[in-house]
């Protein structure tokens, strides 16, 4: 995803610097904000060709391609595992047009996209920024459903040399409060989805199928290839969503069809 100079100069670059805390923010998530922004403008700045917000991709893909109309437009991106994980909906598609042009949602995949073949869309790395307050780190963060990743899973499966256009990697970025408008960030960690072992990962089912974790405390043990945790992974969802069908079966299902049938 990043070489390993690009990765010191972005936590050199962090480090260094402290951040207003947005007014409208009291506390969590909103006060990384400019964090993101940050990351988001040095990267552009040291590669504009390489490096873009999931919807200005999609924007910029669609301008150029304006003999597409409609939902034929996701077929743009060059194989179903990127339009899985980057395209729209089909009614946003569809209404997509030069002067109504995508703007950037909390539920895109990913804050960043790294295209490493600029020309065909070909290759792309995927990164999701995650901040923090060292003091109040809360609950697991919101990862990316559950349900999406069996799809991009399944897909990997059938076509093995999908996994070569495919990183998504999470970039966890500690803060603490230096004072009542700055923040400074202590602490940085890379982690690459495909290198945790799927069987540690955990399905919220009760929180839209989300997968949570907080990326600085995962391990990155797992040395399979991405058609193998692919695999582990489907295995690990199908068991969970069986047992999520038996206690919903048995709790919230039999003990009043019973009662109809008595």
């Amino acid at each position: 995803m990043f070489t390993d100079q690009e990765l010191q100069d972005l936590n050199n670059f962090l480090f260094e610097n402290e951040y207003h805390i947005p007014i409208r923010s009291a506390s969590g998530h909103a006060i990384g904000e400019p964090i993101e922004k940050s990351i988001y403008d040095f990267l552009k700045y040291r590669a504009p060709h390489s490096y873009y917000k999931q919807y200005e991709l999609l924007n910029i893909l669609y301008s150029n391609n304006l003999d597409h109309e409609g939902i034929s437009r996701l077929n743009l991106l060059p194989n179903p595992a990127l339009r899985l994980l980057l395209n729209r909906g089909v009614k946003s598609t569809t209404n997509w047009s030069p002067s109504n042009l995508f703007d950037e949602k909390q539920n895109d995949t990913a804050d960043i996209i790294k295209l490493s073949h600029k020309e065909n869309y070909d290759v792309y790395g995927l990164i999701d920024i995650k901040t923090f307050n060292t003091h109040k780190q809360g609950q697991p963060p919101n990862i990316i459903s559950a349900y999406k990743l069996a799809q991009l899973s399944s897909l990997l499966i059938n076509d093995p040399e999908t996994s070569n256009t495919i990183n998504i990697c999470y970039y966890s970025v500690a803060w603490k409060v230096n004072s009542d408008t700055r923040i400074t960030v202590v602490d940085t960690h890379l982690v690459d989805l495909f290198k945790i072992d799927p069987k540690n990962l955990y399905i919220n089912w009760a929180a839209a199928l989300q997968i949570q974790f907080h990326p600085h405390l995962v391990s990155q043990d797992f040395n399979g290839t991405k058609f193998e945790w692919a695999k582990s992974f489907l295995k690990k969802y199908c068991q969970s969503a069986q047992d999520r069908i038996n206690t919903m079966e048995s709790k919230f299902l039999n003990p009043f069809q019973n009662t109809l049938n008595n």
